[in-house]
């Protein structure tokens, strides 16, 4: 990396994935989030706007990638926005949560009397869908209340959170309707037990999944974790780390992170 630039090989974002963040419940802006193929990926910021362009590597055959991914950030006065844009990819298997589709999205967002609003428009071109969606969210003193809306062919999506942060206490509550589907939910939370130790719970999907965990921190950008998650439901595939705000891996857990 550089001041404007930089080169990103591995488990890493895509360029769509990096500069478009969107609104809850849009059915069409399914970008590429998470591969267990690496990624390379070229950035550069010029004038106060970010830009991306990013591939697919095949972990077998370093020399063949696909799905070809751009992406742009930036901030005009009050207003931000970013777009994204990956290429139709039909012959290359890019694995976990991969998306073969074309899809574009771009999206607005702005703050005013201390409420934050996005204004996101997604296609996607390989299904030949639309979605448009609005979020906005208010702080309340400790707590942030959230709310989202998304328009598309297929039905209505929307939803509602509030999240509260005091001291070592974290609660986050949130409730979705998506059309054609069950009505979601989910609440968790988390509490600084102090001298690194943090620990959390959760119930989600609806109280069919739930987690606890813990981390603690063991120094010079290290840290223990250690989890149970229950796929009550048996909608995660083996492997899989969804369980939760987190993702946290279903059974039992024990891991080491790293940070340098």
């Amino acid at each position: 990396t550089s001041e404007s630039s930089g080169l990103y090989f591995g488990t890493t974002d895509t360029a769509a994935g990096l500069h478009y963040s969107g609104v809850d419940g849009m059915d069409s802006d399914g970008f590429t989030s998470d591969t267990d193929n690496p990624v390379v990926r070229g950035d550069i910021t010029y004038g106060g706007i970010s830009a991306s362009v990013s591939l697919i590597v095949d972990e077998i055959d370093p020399s063949s990638t696909g799905q070809l991914s751009v992406g742009a950030s930036g901030a005009f006065g009050n207003f931000t926005f970013g777009v994204g844009y990956q290429a139709e990819e039909v012959g290359f298997d890019g694995n976990g949560d991969f998306s073969g589709d074309g899809i574009f999205a771009v999206e607005v967002g702005t703050t005013f009397s201390g409420a934050t609003v996005t204004l996101a428009y997604a296609q996607n071109q390989t299904d030949d869908t639309d979605s448009i969606g609005i979020a906005a969210s208010y702080p309340i003193g400790p707590v942030v209340v959230g709310a989202y809306y998304a328009m598309q062919d297929a039905g209505d999506n929307y939803g509602i959170s509030v999240d509260y942060a005091n001291g070592p206490i974290t609660v986050g509550v949130t409730y979705d309707v998506e059309a054609g589907a069950d009505d979601d939910w989910g609440i968790e939370g988390s509490y600084d037990v102090g001298n690194g130790i943090t620990a959390y719970a959760g119930v989600v999907d609806a109280g069919d999944d739930f987690y606890v965990a813990g981390s603690m921190g063991l120094g010079e950008g290290s840290a223990l974790v250690v989890s149970y998650a229950e796929d009550g439901d048996g909608d995660e595939a083996p492997g899989d780390n969804d369980i939760g705000a987190n993702d946290y891996q279903v059974g039992t857990t024990v891991a080491v992170t790293f940070e340098f």
